[in-house]
């Protein structure tokens, strides 16, 4: 259900009318077309100093001290919203507040809404840096990991090689030539 909130300060309109498909909904359309076209006449038609903002489900237009042909185009936005409301009572509620506090306190939370929003995207920009950072980091941490354990089977390769050759070489009675290999094997671990 679309709620649509006037009172002296402001017009807050929220919800859904909910009465056909998204895109070929009449009622939503219907308060759509009468909300834009009030923000349009009262920021081209007078002098008036507004404030609103329309988006899908929300839309509000905050003024004060509006001149006779602002309140007349708040009026005649009433009397359109009520001929809508009456022909879909299911689908539109308007609520026309003597006081301030209805709409304009309304606006005041959307608009708190609104400002938290923002500084809670400003505040999502660095975390998304430092994780996507952190993802870099592990995928590096990850190849580093993967080229060590290389190197490991590559040690354990030729450490088995090299005893395959000095059993061979044992095994042939080849003293001189097994006696050079273990002095280079020695040389070769003593530098590392």
């Amino acid at each position: 259900m679309i709620t649509i909130t006037i009172d002296d300060r402001g017009i807050m309109v929220s919800g859904h009318a909910r009465a056909g498909p998204e895109g070929q909904d009449i009622v939503c359309s219907a308060i759509s077309v009468l909300v834009q076209t009030l923000e349009e006449s009262l920021r081209d038609l007078t002098s008036d100093n507004i404030t609103g903002n329309i988006s899908p489900g929300m839309a509000f237009i905050e003024y004060k001290d509006l001149s006779e042909q602002g309140r007349l185009l708040v009026e005649s936005f009433f009397i359109g919203v009520k001929g809508v409301a009456t022909a879909a009572p299911e689908n539109v509620k308007v609520i026309r507040e003597v006081n301030t506090v209805g709409a304009s306190a309304i606006v005041a939370i959307y608009s708190a809404i609104k400002a938290i929003t923002e500084v809670k995207k400003k505040a999502e920009q660095p975390m998304r840096e430092v994780n996507e950072k952190l993802d870099r980091d592990k995928k590096r941490l990850d190849k580093l990991e993967g080229t060590m354990e290389r190197l490991r089977q590559d040690n354990e390769m030729i450490l088995t090689s090299l005893n395959v050759i000095i059993n061979h070489l044992r095994t042939d009675n080849n003293t001189g030539a097994m006696q050079k290999l273990e002095e280079e094997i020695d040389s070769y671990l003593i530098k590392r």
